[in-house]
Protein backbone atom coordinates (compact mmCIF):
# COMPACT_ATOMS: atom_id res chain seq x y z
CA UNK A 1 0.00 0.00 0.00
CA UNK A 2 1.27 3.48 -0.68
CA UNK A 3 1.47 6.06 1.66
CA UNK A 4 -0.95 9.08 1.03
CA UNK A 5 0.67 12.34 2.16
CA UNK A 6 -0.76 16.05 1.41
CA UNK A 7 0.52 18.50 -0.82
CA UNK A 8 1.98 21.44 0.12
CA UNK A 9 -1.10 23.01 -1.09
CA UNK A 10 -3.28 21.25 1.40
CA UNK A 11 -0.15 22.10 3.89
CA UNK A 12 -1.08 25.74 3.44
CA UNK A 13 -4.18 25.54 3.61
CA UNK A 14 -4.16 23.75 7.24
CA UNK A 15 -2.28 26.59 8.40
CA UNK A 16 -4.75 29.00 7.14
CA UNK A 17 -7.45 27.62 9.35
CA UNK A 18 -4.95 27.48 12.70
CA UNK A 19 -6.13 31.06 13.23
CA UNK A 20 -9.92 29.75 13.68
CA UNK A 21 -8.73 28.12 16.77
CA UNK A 22 -7.66 31.18 18.40
CA UNK A 23 -11.56 32.20 18.35
CA UNK A 24 -12.16 29.50 20.27
CA UNK A 25 -11.22 31.84 23.48
CA UNK A 26 -14.15 33.96 22.85
CA UNK A 27 -16.35 31.36 21.44
CA UNK A 28 -16.63 27.63 21.97
CA UNK A 29 -17.90 27.04 18.61
CA UNK A 30 -15.17 28.62 16.85
CA UNK A 31 -13.28 25.03 18.08
CA UNK A 32 -16.41 23.26 16.66
CA UNK A 33 -15.79 25.25 13.18
CA UNK A 34 -12.30 23.94 13.23
CA UNK A 35 -12.40 20.59 13.80
CA UNK A 36 -15.45 20.06 11.35
CA UNK A 37 -13.25 22.37 8.22
CA UNK A 38 -9.70 20.42 8.70
CA UNK A 39 -11.87 16.67 9.27
CA UNK A 40 -13.18 17.84 5.56
CA UNK A 41 -9.72 18.80 4.31
CA UNK A 42 -8.28 15.52 5.38
CA UNK A 43 -11.26 13.81 3.93
CA UNK A 44 -10.54 15.69 0.41
CA UNK A 45 -6.40 15.04 0.60
CA UNK A 46 -7.11 11.69 1.21
CA UNK A 47 -9.95 11.31 -1.65
CA UNK A 48 -8.07 13.69 -4.00
CA UNK A 49 -4.61 10.46 -3.09
CA UNK A 50 -6.93 8.25 -4.29
CA UNK A 51 -7.90 9.95 -7.92
CA UNK A 52 -4.12 9.80 -8.38
CA UNK A 53 -2.71 7.63 -10.53
CA UNK A 54 -1.55 4.86 -9.21
CA UNK A 55 2.80 5.84 -8.71
CA UNK A 56 3.40 1.87 -8.51
CA UNK A 57 1.46 1.41 -12.02
CA UNK A 58 2.73 3.99 -14.03
CA UNK A 59 6.12 2.69 -15.52
CA UNK A 60 9.06 3.93 -16.93
CA UNK A 61 12.14 3.25 -19.26
CA UNK A 62 15.52 5.23 -19.12
CA UNK A 63 17.13 5.01 -22.66
CA UNK A 64 21.04 5.68 -21.74
CA UNK A 65 24.63 5.60 -23.55
CA UNK A 66 26.45 2.69 -21.99
CA UNK A 67 29.57 4.24 -21.46
CA UNK A 68 30.11 8.43 -20.86
CA UNK A 69 33.53 10.96 -21.26
CA UNK A 70 33.98 13.06 -18.49
CA UNK A 71 33.29 16.27 -19.04
CA UNK A 72 30.99 15.57 -21.40
CA UNK A 73 27.41 16.74 -21.75
CA UNK A 74 25.09 13.51 -22.71
CA UNK A 75 21.42 13.14 -23.15
CA UNK A 76 19.14 10.50 -21.22
CA UNK A 77 15.76 9.66 -22.02
CA UNK A 78 13.05 8.56 -20.06
CA UNK A 79 9.67 6.92 -22.16
CA UNK A 80 6.62 7.06 -19.10
CA UNK A 81 3.59 4.90 -19.79
CA UNK A 82 0.51 5.30 -17.95
CA UNK A 83 -1.87 2.51 -17.69
CA UNK A 84 -4.31 3.76 -15.46
CA UNK A 85 -8.19 5.38 -16.11
CA UNK A 86 -6.60 8.87 -14.26
CA UNK A 87 -4.04 11.49 -15.93
CA UNK A 88 -0.59 11.23 -13.89
CA UNK A 89 0.58 14.49 -12.39
CA UNK A 90 4.13 13.28 -11.11
CA UNK A 91 6.99 14.58 -8.83
CA UNK A 92 9.90 13.00 -9.84
CA UNK A 93 13.63 13.22 -7.87
CA UNK A 94 16.24 10.86 -8.99
CA UNK A 95 19.42 9.55 -7.61
CA UNK A 96 21.88 9.21 -10.34
CA UNK A 97 25.16 7.04 -9.18
CA UNK A 98 27.68 9.92 -7.59
CA UNK A 99 29.99 10.49 -10.62
CA UNK A 100 26.68 11.37 -12.96
CA UNK A 101 25.56 14.39 -10.75
CA UNK A 102 23.87 12.12 -7.55
CA UNK A 103 20.92 13.58 -6.18
CA UNK A 104 18.90 15.63 -9.27
CA UNK A 105 16.09 18.44 -7.99
CA UNK A 106 12.60 17.40 -8.51
CA UNK A 107 10.80 17.69 -11.60
CA UNK A 108 7.55 18.02 -12.58
CA UNK A 109 5.88 14.91 -15.39
CA UNK A 110 2.67 14.63 -16.72
CA UNK A 111 1.24 11.45 -18.61
CA UNK A 112 -2.31 11.07 -19.83
CA UNK A 113 -5.01 8.64 -18.89
CA UNK A 114 -4.06 5.06 -21.06
CA UNK A 115 -1.07 7.17 -22.33
CA UNK A 116 2.51 7.86 -22.95
CA UNK A 117 5.14 10.42 -22.74
CA UNK A 118 8.35 11.07 -23.43
CA UNK A 119 11.32 13.51 -22.12
CA UNK A 120 15.19 14.23 -22.31
CA UNK A 121 17.51 15.25 -20.16
CA UNK A 122 21.30 15.99 -19.57
CA UNK A 123 23.95 14.44 -17.67
CA UNK A 124 27.48 15.32 -17.43
CA UNK A 125 29.87 12.99 -15.96
CA UNK A 126 31.84 14.50 -13.48
CA UNK A 127 34.21 11.60 -12.34
CA UNK A 128 35.96 8.48 -13.88
CA UNK A 129 35.24 5.47 -12.55
CA UNK A 130 31.87 2.81 -12.76
CA UNK A 131 28.85 2.33 -10.48
CA UNK A 132 25.77 0.67 -9.95
CA UNK A 133 23.40 2.79 -8.05
CA UNK A 134 20.08 4.94 -8.55
CA UNK A 135 16.41 4.91 -8.17
CA UNK A 136 13.48 7.22 -8.70
CA UNK A 137 11.22 8.80 -6.00
CA UNK A 138 7.81 9.13 -7.58
CA UNK A 139 4.76 11.27 -6.52
CA UNK A 140 1.75 10.78 -7.96
CA UNK A 141 -0.73 13.79 -7.11
CA UNK A 142 -4.22 14.12 -7.06
CA UNK A 143 -6.36 16.64 -9.42
CA UNK A 144 -7.23 18.61 -7.24
CA UNK A 145 -3.48 18.87 -6.07
CA UNK A 146 -4.25 18.35 -2.38
CA UNK A 147 -3.22 14.91 -2.02
CA UNK A 148 -0.56 12.73 -2.90
CA UNK A 149 0.85 9.00 -3.11
CA UNK A 150 4.69 8.56 -3.50
CA UNK A 151 6.63 5.22 -4.46
CA UNK A 152 10.21 4.54 -4.71
CA UNK A 153 10.94 2.83 -8.36
CA UNK A 154 14.65 0.40 -8.94
CA UNK A 155 15.72 2.02 -11.38
CA UNK A 156 19.32 1.48 -11.23
CA UNK A 157 22.07 3.10 -13.67
CA UNK A 158 25.20 1.07 -14.88
CA UNK A 159 27.60 3.91 -15.41
CA UNK A 160 31.01 3.34 -16.64
CA UNK A 161 32.84 7.15 -16.85
CA UNK A 162 36.02 7.19 -19.37
CA UNK A 163 38.80 9.75 -19.17
CA UNK A 164 38.32 12.95 -21.03
CA UNK A 165 38.93 12.08 -25.19
CA UNK A 166 38.67 15.65 -27.17
CA UNK A 167 42.43 16.27 -26.53
CA UNK A 168 43.43 13.02 -27.04
CA UNK A 169 41.98 12.39 -30.25
CA UNK A 170 43.13 15.92 -31.75
CA UNK A 171 46.70 15.38 -30.95
CA UNK A 172 46.47 12.12 -32.65
CA UNK A 173 45.03 13.49 -35.41
CA UNK A 174 47.43 15.70 -36.02
CA UNK A 175 50.07 13.33 -35.70
CA UNK A 176 48.30 11.07 -38.57
CA UNK A 177 48.45 13.72 -40.37
CA UNK A 178 51.79 14.63 -40.68
CA UNK A 179 52.88 11.12 -41.72
CA UNK A 180 50.42 10.23 -44.48
CA UNK A 181 49.07 13.42 -46.66
CA UNK A 182 45.31 13.17 -47.97
CA UNK A 183 45.09 10.88 -51.50
CA UNK A 184 48.81 9.17 -51.06
CA UNK A 185 50.15 6.36 -50.08
CA UNK A 186 52.49 5.79 -46.58
CA UNK A 187 55.91 6.81 -47.28
CA UNK A 188 58.96 4.26 -46.65
CA UNK A 189 61.19 6.15 -44.50
CA UNK A 190 64.38 5.30 -43.55
CA UNK A 191 65.12 4.26 -40.02
CA UNK A 192 66.51 2.27 -37.17
CA UNK A 193 64.15 -0.71 -37.73
CA UNK A 194 64.68 -4.46 -38.80
CA UNK A 195 62.78 -4.14 -42.20
CA UNK A 196 64.99 -4.32 -44.83
CA UNK A 197 64.53 -1.93 -47.35
CA UNK A 198 67.54 -1.62 -49.90
CA UNK A 199 71.44 -1.37 -49.79
CA UNK A 200 73.28 1.99 -50.82
CA UNK A 201 76.99 3.13 -50.13
CA UNK A 202 78.53 3.01 -46.63
CA UNK A 203 79.36 7.05 -45.45
CA UNK A 204 81.34 7.69 -42.57
CA UNK A 205 78.70 8.48 -39.40
CA UNK A 206 76.99 5.41 -40.66
CA UNK A 207 76.58 2.83 -37.84
CA UNK A 208 79.19 -0.10 -38.72
CA UNK A 209 76.41 -2.32 -37.71
CA UNK A 210 74.55 -1.98 -41.00
CA UNK A 211 77.58 -2.63 -42.56
CA UNK A 212 76.48 -6.10 -45.29
CA UNK A 213 79.84 -7.47 -45.83
CA UNK A 214 79.00 -9.96 -48.22
CA UNK A 215 77.80 -6.87 -50.61
CA UNK A 216 80.93 -5.21 -50.03
CA UNK A 217 83.19 -7.68 -51.60
CA UNK A 218 81.04 -8.41 -54.26
CA UNK A 219 81.27 -4.24 -54.97
CA UNK A 220 85.01 -4.25 -53.96
CA UNK A 221 83.50 -0.98 -51.95
CA UNK A 222 81.82 -1.04 -48.32
CA UNK A 223 78.14 -1.32 -48.67
CA UNK A 224 75.46 -0.95 -45.82
CA UNK A 225 72.10 -2.16 -45.64
CA UNK A 226 68.98 0.56 -45.58
CA UNK A 227 65.96 -0.58 -42.95
CA UNK A 228 62.19 0.84 -43.15
CA UNK A 229 61.43 2.52 -39.92
CA UNK A 230 58.83 0.38 -38.10
CA UNK A 231 55.79 1.29 -37.17
CA UNK A 232 54.49 -1.42 -35.79
CA UNK A 233 56.16 -1.35 -32.06
CA UNK A 234 55.10 -2.89 -28.98
CA UNK A 235 54.33 0.44 -26.36
CA UNK A 236 53.47 -0.44 -22.90
CA UNK A 237 52.56 2.21 -21.03
CA UNK A 238 53.23 1.58 -17.19
CA UNK A 239 50.84 3.88 -14.49
CA UNK A 240 51.57 4.34 -11.00
CA UNK A 241 48.46 4.62 -9.30
CA UNK A 242 50.17 4.71 -5.72
CA UNK A 243 48.85 7.02 -2.39
CA UNK A 244 51.43 9.83 -3.49
CA UNK A 245 48.97 10.53 -6.68
CA UNK A 246 45.95 11.55 -4.46
CA UNK A 247 47.95 15.15 -4.05
CA UNK A 248 46.34 17.68 -5.64
CA UNK A 249 47.57 20.27 -8.53
CA UNK A 250 44.87 23.29 -8.59
CA UNK A 251 42.81 21.19 -7.81
CA UNK A 252 43.02 17.96 -9.76
CA UNK A 253 44.45 14.84 -8.39
CA UNK A 254 48.02 14.32 -9.51
CA UNK A 255 46.51 10.95 -10.94
CA UNK A 256 44.22 12.57 -13.22
CA UNK A 257 46.87 13.84 -15.15
CA UNK A 258 49.05 10.91 -15.53
CA UNK A 259 45.83 9.17 -16.60
CA UNK A 260 44.78 11.70 -19.26
CA UNK A 261 48.93 11.57 -20.58
CA UNK A 262 48.53 7.66 -20.60
CA UNK A 263 45.52 8.04 -23.13
CA UNK A 264 47.81 10.35 -24.83
CA UNK A 265 50.20 8.06 -25.64
CA UNK A 266 47.49 5.56 -26.63
CA UNK A 267 46.02 7.34 -29.06
CA UNK A 268 49.51 8.50 -30.64
CA UNK A 269 50.58 4.93 -30.36
CA UNK A 270 47.68 3.76 -31.96
CA UNK A 271 47.62 6.13 -35.37
CA UNK A 272 51.28 5.23 -35.85
CA UNK A 273 49.78 1.72 -35.93
CA UNK A 274 51.69 0.34 -33.11
CA UNK A 275 50.29 -1.91 -30.54
CA UNK A 276 49.63 -0.71 -27.09
CA UNK A 277 49.32 -2.13 -23.85
CA UNK A 278 49.25 -0.82 -20.21
CA UNK A 279 50.12 -2.14 -16.80
CA UNK A 280 48.60 0.24 -13.54
CA UNK A 281 50.47 -0.54 -10.25
CA UNK A 282 50.42 0.51 -6.92
CA UNK A 283 52.28 -1.64 -4.31
CA UNK A 284 51.24 -4.44 -6.49
CA UNK A 285 50.11 -4.62 -10.10
CA UNK A 286 46.41 -3.91 -10.51
CA UNK A 287 45.29 -4.02 -13.72
CA UNK A 288 47.52 -5.57 -16.74
CA UNK A 289 46.33 -5.17 -20.15
CA UNK A 290 48.72 -6.71 -23.30
CA UNK A 291 49.61 -4.93 -26.30
CA UNK A 292 47.23 -4.88 -28.80
CA UNK A 293 46.28 -3.57 -32.14
CA UNK A 294 43.57 -0.96 -33.37
CA UNK A 295 40.22 0.16 -31.62
CA UNK A 296 40.46 -3.27 -29.34
CA UNK A 297 43.54 -1.94 -27.98
CA UNK A 298 41.65 1.26 -26.86
CA UNK A 299 39.03 0.02 -25.31
CA UNK A 300 41.38 -2.13 -23.46
CA UNK A 301 43.28 0.76 -22.21
CA UNK A 302 39.72 2.91 -21.82
CA UNK A 303 38.55 0.03 -19.65
CA UNK A 304 41.85 -0.33 -17.25
CA UNK A 305 41.83 3.91 -17.42
CA UNK A 306 38.19 4.33 -15.93
CA UNK A 307 39.03 1.83 -13.44
CA UNK A 308 41.99 3.78 -12.10
CA UNK A 309 41.98 5.13 -8.67
CA UNK A 310 44.65 5.85 -6.16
Amino acid sequence: MTPVLPTRRAVIIFAALAPVGLLGFVTPAALDLLLALDGLLAALVVTDAYRAAHPRRVAVQRVAAAAHSLGRAATVTYAWTNPTSHAARLLVRELRPERLGGLQAPRAVRVPARGAARETLAVTPRARGRETAGSLTVRSIGPLGLGQRHAALAAPWSAVVYPALPGASLRAAVAAAARQQPGQRPERRAGEGRLFESLREWVPGDDTRTIDWKASARRQKTIARRYEEERRQQVMLVLDAGRLLTAEVSGTARLEFAVRAALDLAFAARHHDDDVGIMVFADRVLRYVPPQRGSRAMRAVLDALADVDA
